[in-house]
C-alpha cells in the first residue's frame, strides 16, 4: 500500500505546468501542424530540452525561454541594458544543449507575447 502511494505521488509530481511562453509556443506549433514532444530527452542524457519538434524528418530541439523586459513609467529617464538578461537566457539554454551537439538546436524567446528564434542550423 505504501509502495502504491509513492507511485501515485511520483506520477502526480511528473505533471509539469507550462509557462505562458511554452503555452504560446505550443499554440504556434499546433497552428502550423508541427509534431512535437515536451521534454522528450535522450537515453543517457542528464538534461532534457523543453521540446523536440519534428520537421522534414529531423528532430529540432527547442529550449523555450520567456523574457519579460523591464518597463519604466512614462516620462522617467533611466538607463536599462536588456543585453544582460537576454544573454543569461542564452547561456542557460547553451548549458542544456551541451549534450546535444550532434542535433539541430533552437532557442525560441517569447518577449511579451512575440516569438523570436535563435538557432543552430545543420
Amino acid at each position: 500500500s505504501e509502495m502504491k502511494m509513492s507511485s501515485m505521488m511520483m506520477s502526480e509530481a511528473t505533471v509539469i505546468a507550462r509557462t505562458p511562453g511554452e503555452q504560446l509556443f505550443e499554440q504556434y506549433l499546433n497552428l502550423y501542424g508541427y509534431g512535437f514532444q515536451f521534454e522528450k530527452g535522450r537515453p543517457g542524457a542528464l538534461k532534457r530540452p523543453d521540446y523536440s519538434v519534428a520537421r522534414d524528418g529531423i528532430d529540432i530541439l527547442c529550449e523555450m525561454k520567456d523574457f519579460e523586459p523591464k518597463f519604466f513609467p512614462e516620462g522617467e529617464t533611466v538607463s536599462y541594458d536588456a543585453y544582460k538578461g537576454i544573454r543569461k537566457k542564452i547561456e542557460e539554454a547553451r548549458e542544456k544543449f551541451k549534450e546535444y551537439k550532434d542535433s539541430v538546436c533552437c532557442l525560441p524567446f517569447i518577449i511579451k507575447g512575440i516569438i523570436m528564434w535563435i538557432s543552430s542550423g545543420q
